[in-house]
């Protein structure tokens, strides 16, 4: 995928996984990478926008999708991996990782703007799968 000129808005962004992938963004081609956080602290290179985002907050998504209207690539990174087995887990923790993992993916990537929310032929948009296992899938659509 050419990432020439490319902005990015990346999820779980600031952190693990998801800063390594605002940077490589940056390293090829990206112009800008938003990068989302429940809790977003100032970035280094100016290239990086920090972006409070709670993906399970169907308000907030929309806030951000208003807010960056520039986006071509958008990364769904973000998620909570408690550790807790599905059949013994508390309902309450089963709940905020269902909540996180598959709703607030399936609520950005939903939102209506910009262009690859949701996916077109000029936007391009990327989920990663966070699993228990120490795989991981990602999954590109166009």
């Amino acid at each position: 995928m050419d990432l020439n000129g490319s902005v990015a808005y990346v999820t779980g962004g600031q952190s693990g996984l998801g800063a390594a992938l605002a940077a490589t963004l940056l390293e090829r081609g990206a112009t800008k990478v938003y990068a989302a956080s429940r809790h977003p602290s100032p970035a280094e290179d100016p290239r990086i926008v920090p972006v409070e985002l709670d993906v399970r907050d169907g308000e907030a998504v929309q806030r951000a999708a208003q807010q960056a209207q520039d986006v071509t690539v958008l990364v769904n990174n973000a998620g909570v991996h408690l550790n807790t087995p599905l059949l013994t887990a508390e309902m309450a923790d089963v709940r905020e990782e269902f909540e996180t993992n598959a709703l607030g993916l399936l609520t950005l990537t939903r939102a209506p703007s910009p262009p690859c929310w949701p996916p077109t032929a000029e936007g391009r948009c990327s989920t990663c799968w966070r699993c228990p296992a120490p795989a991981r899938e990602c999954a590109i659509r166009r």
